[in-house]
C-alpha cells in the first residue's frame, strides 16, 4: 500500500514513535516541512490520497499557521476529518479540549504519541489512525513486536516521557492524583491570602512516598508538570522547588471541564472586556485588553474563583488563542495587556 501519513512532529521521540506506528500499519510516513506553503501542500496531498491522514503537533508549524483555529479555518472540513492533532509538550489535554477540537471538525486530539502509551489497550490513537487510513488495526502484541524490531522506545528525557517512566501514568493523570492527595487550602503570606494552594514541600513528600523516588526526582516531576502548564506558582515567580512556596494544580474539575472555545466566545461577544488601544511607558498597544478585567468578568458572570479564571485564560493561551502584547507573560490577574489572536468559531 502506497498511502502516506503526513507527519509534523517537532519532538524526536514523538516522530520516531509515529513513524514506527505508520510503518507497522503498512503505510508510508512523510514529513510536512515547516514553511509558508505547508498547509496548501497538506491540502493537495490529502485531496490526492483519499485514504491518507496527518498527524500534526500544534507546536510544529509556526510558519504555516498561528493556532488551532487558524488551522481549522485553512483546512476544508472534509480534510480536517483526517487530521489528528497532538500537543506533545505544549500544554495539557483535558476531555473538554478533545470535545472542542472534534467540534472544530478534526479527527481527534491527543496529548502525545508515545511508544509505551500505544502498548496499552486504553490508547486510542493507533485504532483511530487505522480507521482513517482504512487499514487493519494492530493488536498490542503485534505493535510491541514491531516496536522492538525497530528499536523504538519511550524517551525519558522529554517532559511527558520522564513522568511516564517514573510514575507509569500520563502527566494529566499525575496532576489529578496530586490534586486529590496533596491538601490545598487558603494560605497567607505578607498579609495577602492565596486561595486553594499547597506547599512545594508537601508535594515532594507525596511524590517521594507515592513513586518511591528521590527528592531530586520529585522536584523534576513537579517541574515537568509546571512546564507542561499543569501546575504553577501562585505568583508565577518560581519554578517547582522543595520549599514552602505556594503552588496550584491547573486541573480542578471545574476548569478542566470547560470548553475553551465557548468560554472565549462569551468573553468576546458579550462585551465582557474592553478592547481598545492602550499605552504604557510611551509605547502604544492596539486592540488589547487587561488581564484583571477579564478575570473580573469571569468571576462575576461565570461565578469562577479568580485563580480558576486565570487558569482558564492561560489554557486558552496555550492553544495560541491569547497572547501577551509583547509575549513576555502568561495571563495574570493584574494590569497586563493581552489580545485575542483571532475570532472564535
Amino acid at each position: 500500500m502506497n498511502t502516506p501519513v503526513l507527519l509534523a512532529l517537532p519532538h524526536d521521540a514523538a516522530h520516531k514513535s509515529a513513524r514506527a506506528l505508520v510503518m507497522a500499519l503498512g503505510l508510508i510516513p512523510q514529513v510536512i516541512a515547516n514553511h509558508e506553503r505547508a498547509i496548501s501542500s497538506l491540502c493537495v496531498q490529502l485531496e490526492g490520497q483519499p485514504q491518507s491522514a496527518a498527524l500534526i503537533d500544534l507546536a510544529s508549524l509556526p510558519l504555516a499557521f498561528g493556532h488551532v483555529l487558524d488551522l481549522a479555518h485553512r483546512l476544508p472540513a472534509q480534510l480536517r476529518q483526517r487530521v489528528i492533532l497532538l500537543r506533545h509538550e505544549q500544554g495539557p489535554v483535558w476531555e473538554a479540549d478533545r470535545v472542542w477540537v472534534k467540534e472544530l471538525g478534526f479527527a481527534g486530539l491527543f496529548a502525545e504519541i508515545d511508544a509505551q502509551a500505544m502498548l496499552t489497550a486504553s490508547d486510542e490513537l493507533p485504532a483511530l489512525l487505522a480507521q482513517l487510513t482504512q487499514t487493519q488495526p494492530l493488536s498490542v502484541q503485534k505493535l510491541s513486536a514491531f516496536f522492538a524490531a525497530m528499536s523504538v522506545k519511550p524517551d525519558p528525557l522529554t517532559l511527558r516521557g520522564m513522568i511516564r517512566s517514573n510514575c507509569a501514568m500520563d502527566a494529566e493523570s499525575l496532576a489529578r492524583a496530586m490534586l486529590s492527595a496533596v491538601k490545598s487550602i487558603d494560605r497567607s503570606y505578607h498579609f495577602k491570602t492565596y486561595s486553594s494552594c499547597f506547599l512545594g514541600t508537601e508535594a515532594v513528600v507525596w511524590l517521594r512516598k507515592q513513586f518511591r523516588c528521590s527528592a531530586a526526582v520529585a522536584v523534576q516531576l513537579g517541574q515537568a508538570l509546571l512546564d507542561l502548564g499543569l501546575l504553577h506558582h501562585v505568583m508565577h515567580a518560581h519554578g517547582f522547588e522543595d520549599q514552602e512556596f505556594f503552588y496550584r494544580i491547573d486541573a480542578t474539575q471545574l476548569s478542566s471541564g470547560v470548553l475553551i472555545g465557548k468560554l472565549l466566545e462569551d468573553l468576546m461577544r458579550e462585551q465582557g472586556i474592553s478592547i481598545e488601544d492602550r499605552n504604557y511607558l510611551g509605547t502604544s498597544y492596539p486592540n488589547c485588553w487587561v488581564g484583571k478585567q477579564a478575570v473580573d468578568w469571569l468571576q462575576t458572570k461565570k461565578k469562577l474563583p479568580r485563580y480558576e479564571a486565570e487558569n482558564l485564560l492561560n489554557r486558552a493561551m496555550s492553544f495560541g488563542l491569547i497572547e501577551h502584547v509583547t509575549r513576555e507573560h502568561r495571563v495574570k490577574d493584574g494590569n497586563f495587556f493581552y489580545r485575542f489572536t483571532a475570532g472564535v468559531n
